[in-house]
């Protein structure tokens, strides 16, 4: 467990680890004191579990159980870092300050939204890291969040009619930038839809590790039959799915012809994320025992009708940053947005599948937006620590033609 309880001789071992890559690097180092996240609902007006709720709680929810859970005093807190992405209604205004004060945090707290779509929450990460590293904070909450129950699509007349000098209104959407993926790149149906099923299973029998048990925080949101009650687990994850189920499904894009179907892409959903992030000197002068410091970060642009394939400059990019190569890396979460885009980005880049989503994927696991790059983040922290691994990576593809990267070392 995460917190003050610790042996001295392993904090004083912890200590000296992390001011030896303090001086290695010449920077301020940030560490990853703890991360949590709610469970992941769909995005459904008459089944999802979080239906009646609203965002802005929900990420409220994650700060002040982080808050109690590390026995944090809220004043002390620089800044708070909301990633949303469908910046309206609830998550309009700035949200994150509406978050703050919900969660408790004094009046005199900051608070600022960021939005870089899909990669928002692992953006409100990497900026939270750059704070500290200058000196210009010692401890930061971040959080990403999104409640897409009721969201539409936004209108393709947002677009400026010039952009179609570089992109297209069809790369607004996501299915066709992954069904342009599965023709580039000869990646069949059966392929995804097997990927689709391992994310579903691996999720499944991922329920029971105690990494997972401490990541997912119990929400009050409502059953199948409207009833109040604590959500424990992400709703979408089916330890029932099988080859058969997935094969009947009909192209959810293209007609008649496409690959891309619900099955084998990532729901619509509604959740929450967040972890608190210290300076090295901060957290041993407060006790606390940190998962992990992070070594590198980086953001890549690509044509947005590749949008899937942010991921493989980015980790190249950051790769580079951190001075390692990718045999270094023990585990790797990838946002699943869709199969195919997964299995593209893992030929392209040499990802093993061996390291790749081993506690399921966003197929599984559900994906909402600006919420998902914190929870990736946690679930790789947590199996990293679980299993002993030193280094870690998270990445995402991100719309209209991005992707974001984070290498994250363990501290103990």
């Amino acid at each position: 467990m995460v917190g003050k309880k610790n042996t001295l001789r392993a904090l004083r071992y912890q200590q000296q680890k992390v001011r030896d890559a303090g001086m290695n690097s010449g920077q301020r180092i940030a560490v990853i004191v703890d991360g949590l996240r709610t469970p992941f609902g769909r995005a459904h007006e008459q089944k999802g579990c979080f239906r009646n709720s609203r965002a802005d709680e929900l990420a409220a929810h994650c700060l002040r159980e982080l808050i109690a859970r590390n026995d944090l005093d809220p004043a002390i807190v620089d800044d708070v870092i909301v990633g949303a992405a469908l910046q309206n209604g609830e998550l309009s205004l700035n949200a994150a300050r509406q978050i703050a004060l919900l969660a408790g945090l004094p009046v005199t707290c900051p608070a600022v939204t960021v939005n870089r779509l899909c990669g928002s929450s692992l953006q409100a990460l990497h900026q939270a890291v750059y704070a500290i590293q200058v000196g210009a904070a010692d401890v930061q909450l971040v959080t990403g969040v999104e409640r897409m129950t009721g969201q539409q699509p936004p209108e393709q007349t947002v677009l400026h009619p010039r952009l179609s000098a570089v992109t297209s209104r069809d790369a607004l959407s996501m299915g066709h930038t992954a069904e342009f993926l599965a023709h580039r790149c000869c990646i069949s149906r059966a392929d995804q839809d097997a990927w689709a099923l391992r994310s579903h299973q691996r999720a499944s029998a991922a329920t029971s590790v105690q990494g997972l048990k401490q990541e997912i925080i119990a929400t009050p949101g409502l059953n199948d039959a409207g009833q109040a009650t604590l959500i424990r687990a992400d709703q979408g994850v089916r330890g029932d799915a099988s080859l058969v189920a997935l094969e009947k499904l009909a192209p959810a894009f293209v007609f008649p012809s496409g690959t891309v179907t619900a099955g084998n892409s990532s729901p619509r959903s509604d959740g929450s994320a967040a972890l608190l992030i210290m300076s090295s000197e901060r957290a041993h002068s407060l006790g606390y025992r940190a998962l992990a410091t992070v070594r590198a970060t980086a953001v890549a642009g690509i044509s947005p009708s590749e949008m899937g394939l942010g991921p493989v400059p980015a980790i190249e990019r950051v790769l580079s940053s951190a001075r390692l190569s990718l045999s270094d890396i023990a585990h790797i979460e990838l946002n699943e947005a869709f199969a195919v885009q997964t299995l593209a980005c893992m030929r392209q880049a040499n990802l093993s599948p061996e390291r790749l989503n081993c506690r399921g994927g966003a197929i599984a696991i559900g994906h909402p937006l600006g919420g998902s790059g914190a929870r990736i983040a946690t679930t790789l922290l947590y199996r990293m620590r679980d299993e002993g691994a030193r280094y870690g990576l998270a990445t995402m593809c991100v719309g209209q033609g991005q992707g974001v990267a984070t290498i994250f070392e363990n501290c103990n």
